[in-house]
Order: structure tokens, then C-alpha cells, then sequence
């Protein structure tokens, strides 16, 4: 996914990529984005069994970070779960969370574009173009 990258700079020998250093940053990153949007009320506000839940979901969601700290996309992977209510809701779309993030962008941008005011539509497509 991140070819472009390397092959970019695959010209400088002293800087090496490695995504996997990313791990603990991004786990940490959704550790703290899940317990606020729970504390919130967006995110599990009617599972009984909240801590389970909240662990799968730090897993899967950390897990298809693929070592890519992008903060907006795990934003939104964390957003496609708000309208999910059900624990087994919720554990079905985490099986369903796109692997690739130009998948979950097209998925949002979709769904945004259908469920938005005229002005909010707008301003969507021109953040999306």
C-alpha cells in the first residue's frame, strides 16, 4: 500500500521504513480514541458487556492499522462504528472493516454523500476530491 513511499526513498540508503515501530503508538492511539467515544456515549453506549467489546475492537481496529499511524483513518474506522449499536452489530462490522484505506475513505465518502445536507454534501466531495 505504501510503495510509493519506498520507492520514493529508496534513493536515501540512511533512512529506513519500518511500520512496524508504529505498534505501540497506534495502539496507544486507539486504546484512548475507544474509552473517549465510550465515555462519550458514541461508542457502545448499549452493550452490557462493554470491557469485552472495547477489547476487540481496540484489536481488530489496531490490528488493520497495518503499522500505518494515520490518525484520520483510524479515526474513521473507529467512526464506522458509531452506527452500529449491538454488541453482535458491532462485532459484525468489525468483521467487516476494510483491510485498505482508500476502501474505508470510499465507504465513508459514500455514505456521508448520501446522508448529508446540500451544504454539508458539498463540503464533503471538495474534502474527498
Amino acid at each position: 500500500d505504501n510503495q510509493d513511499i519506498v520507492w520514493y526513498l529508496q534513493k536515501y540508503p540512511n533512512l529506513k521504513l519500518s511500520f512496524n515501530k508504529n505498534k505501540d503508538d497506534i495502539a496507544l492511539f486507539v486504546r484512548t480514541e475507544t474509552k473517549v467515544l465510550i465515555i462519550q456515549g458514541k461508542l457502545l453506549c448499549l452493550s452490557k458487556n462493554i470491557e469485552k467489546l472495547k477489547t476487540e475492537i481496540i484489536k481488530q481496529v489496531t490490528k488493520n492499522a497495518n503499522g500505518m499511524l494515520i490518525l484520520s483513518s483510524i479515526a474513521s474506522y473507529l467512526q464506522s462504528l458509531y452506527s452500529v449499536r449491538t454488541n453482535k452489530a458491532i462485532r459484525e462490522r468489525l468483521g467487516r472493516l476494510p483491510p485498505k484505506l482508500e476502501d474505508l475513505y470510499l465507504e465513508l465518502y459514500k455514505k456521508l454523500t448520501k446522508t448529508l445536507a446540500d451544504t454539508d454534501r458539498k463540503v464533503t466531495i471538495n474534502a474527498f476530491s
